[in-house]
C-alpha cells in the first residue's frame, strides 16, 4: 500500500524541483533499500507481540514530540 501511495508521489517531487537533478543516480538504490528495509521491519514486527510494538512506537513517536517541543522553544526564545 504504501509503494503505492509512494509512485503516485515522486512524478510530483520531480515536477515541483524536491530532488535536484544530481541526485537522480541515488534513486534506484533507494528504492532498494526502501524494499529491504519493507521486508526486514515486517520480520521483526511479526516476531514482536502487538503490545510490546504499540508501546514502542508510541515512546518513539512522544521523544520525537518532545525534541519538536524543545527545539521550537528554544528557537523563539534564542532567535
Amino acid at each position: 500500500m504504501a509503494l503505492a501511495v509512494d509512485i503516485t508521489r515522486i512524478p510530483i517531487y520531480f515536477s515541483s524541483g524536491f530532488l535536484a537533478q544530481e541526485f537522480y543516480y541515488y534513486l534506484p538504490l533507494l528504492f532498494i533499500i526502501a524494499i529491504a528495509g519493507s521486508y526486514i521491519g515486517k520480520k521483526i514486527v511479526n516476531r514482536i507481540p502487538q503490545n510490546i510494538f504499540r508501546k514502542v512506537v508510541l515512546m518513539a513517536i512522544m521523544i520525537i514530540s518532545l525534541k519538536f517541543i524543545y527545539d521550537g522553544v528554544q528557537r523563539l526564545f534564542l532567535s
